[in-house]
């Protein structure tokens, strides 16, 4: 009987010649027995330490095995628990009750040590068989919710890519079509905004595409970390000359703390870390307005603040920022997938890092990027 040797009985019983000679019984095929003299006291051991099934004299003082049972049997703590009742009575009425309230089995007065023995046995493994059966149907339900969450996910891909891949794609094609059948017509001011819409277009169909194959990389779990030793402010300087393709209607200011700081992190996933934010901190500030970019070391940590000046956030949306496809309620009119700051977190805490955000409305936004140093 291997499954014995990890069993706990508990025995309820107010007879201490009952509990002596259950008691050895079980002990010597390998179950650990913990006894209880009265109902309060069983009750007690139930609640607080792991016991695999109970048997449960009826007839005893104070508080009769029924009420026992009751009690147990309405606690989310031991309410599972198999529950066997020990008796004197044949009466139908008796044990009928006893089913009733959630008893699995009965053992009668005197015990037959191969009756109890087998009874016992066939109840723990009913109760591993449902156990393992709940695992399974938990592991099953996981997997449906994940594969309905998997459709989802790519349907609101497909409506991303039809839908907000359209107005980009409007630009270009109208800019060109200006450029194309006017271009001889049009001011050297007036061709350069046309050149500019493509660009900044073509941008923004680049980083939303970037952000759906990003996505389907964490999603997958295909995102390798690939560490390196980096001076900040060759990342940055690079960096910054990117984004100025973007926008040359924003200035943005960098401040690094320490000459020669150097940060250790995947180069690749950094950068799409930072043109993200960048991105957004440009995207939802006001022309003509300042964004600073600040890195500086703290407590064993490199910290990165992005400060923009622009809309804000509302305060109920910052805890949903960081989720997918979620865009807060104030900037539906601005393109977007929802990805990018999702993407973002997952990128941050695969350097083992964190990122938090402080908001005020109409004042601004600031990300604070801390990893390892």
């Amino acid at each position: 009987m291997d499954n014995t040797k990890i069993k706990t009985i508990l025995l309820i019983d107010d007879v201490p010649q009952n509990l002596k000679v259950l008691g050895n019984t079980l002990k010597e095929v390998g179950y650990k027995v913990i006894i209880a003299a009265n109902g309060q006291t069983g009750i007690h051991v139930a609640k607080t330490q792991k016991i695999n099934l109970i048997l449960l004299d009826i007839q005893m003082p104070e508080m009769d095995g029924y009420d026992v049972c009751r009690e147990l049997k309405s606690d989310e703590i031991t309410k599972e628990i198999p529950v066997i009742f020990l008796t004197a009575s044949h009466e139908t009425e008796a044990l009928v009750k006893g089913f009733e309230l959630g008893g699995m089995d009965y053992i009668t007065k005197p015990f037959d040590k191969k009756e109890v023995l087998v009874r016992i046995h066939n109840h723990l493994m009913i109760r591993d068989l449902q156990l393992e059966l709940k695992e399974k149907n938990d592991i099953l339900q996981k997997l449906l919710d994940r594969e309905r969450e998997v459709s989802q996910i790519k349907t609101n891909l497909i409506s991303l890519a039809s839908h907000d891949l359209r107005s980009p794609l409007a630009v270009i094609s109208s800019s060109n079509q200006m450029l194309g059948g006017y271009g001889d017509q049009l001011s050297g001011k007036a061709k350069q905004n046309h050149h500019h819409n493509i660009d900044i277009s073509v941008q923004n169909i680049e980083k939303m595409l970037d952000n759906i194959l990003m996505y389907s990389k964490v999603e997958s779990s295909k995102v390798v970390l690939n560490v390196q030793s980096m001076y900040a402010k060759e990342f940055c300087t690079k960096l910054l000359a990117e984004l100025r393709i973007i926008s040359y209607t924003h200035t943005i200011k960098l401040s690094i703390e320490e000459n020669g700081l150097e940060i250790k992190a995947d180069p690749i996933l950094f950068q799409h870390i930072f043109l993200n934010l960048l991105s957004n901190a440009i995207k939802y500030s006001p022309e003509q307005s300042t964004i600073i970019w600040s890195i500086t070391k703290q407590n064993g940590k490199v910290i990165f603040g992005i400060k923009d000046e622009g809309i804000g956030i509302p305060e109920d949306e910052i805890p949903k920022l960081f989720t997918e496809f979620h865009r807060a309620r104030n900037v539906k009119d601005i393109k977007g997938t929802g990805l990018g700051l999702f993407i973002v977190k997952q990128f941050v805490e695969l350097h083992g890092g964190s990122i938090e955000v402080k908001s005020e409305l109409w004042k601004g936004s600031e990300f604070i990027v801390s990893i390892p140093a």
